[in-house]
């Protein structure tokens, strides 16, 4: 074999190296990096509070973002507490505390 050859050969091995040391080094792992750019938050305007009777509720949906066409958001319940409306609780921390639905409904 000539020394060519076994040059040409050493140039490929360097350059295979290189390029699978180039993919290890990158840092990717499989996860999509997201930037703030990537990701919508909600920019709803907040609308005046509306008087209500303690212990009304209705169902909300709290908007938690979206990235591209994909929106993520959870259910929940808004309720009437003190003649005010909560705001919306998800429906997690309603199960995980029944006695806050029951605090809420009675606060005058």
């Amino acid at each position: 074999m000539s020394s060519l050859g076994i040059s040409r050969k050493i140039a490929l091995v360097i350059a295979a190296a290189a390029s699978l040391l180039g993919v290890a080094w990158s840092g990717e792992n499989g996860q999509p990096a997201y930037t703030d750019m990537d990701v919508e938050l909600n920019t709803t305007t907040a609308v005046a509070p509306s008087a209500c009777q303690a212990g009304d509720s209705k169902s909300c949906t709290i908007f938690l973002g979206k990235h591209g066409d994909l929106s993520n958001c959870v259910q929940g319940l808004d309720v009437c507490s003190g003649g005010e409306w909560t705001g919306c609780i998800d429906e997690a921390s309603l199960s995980e505390n029944p006695e806050l639905l029951s605090q809420l409904s009675a606060a005058e």
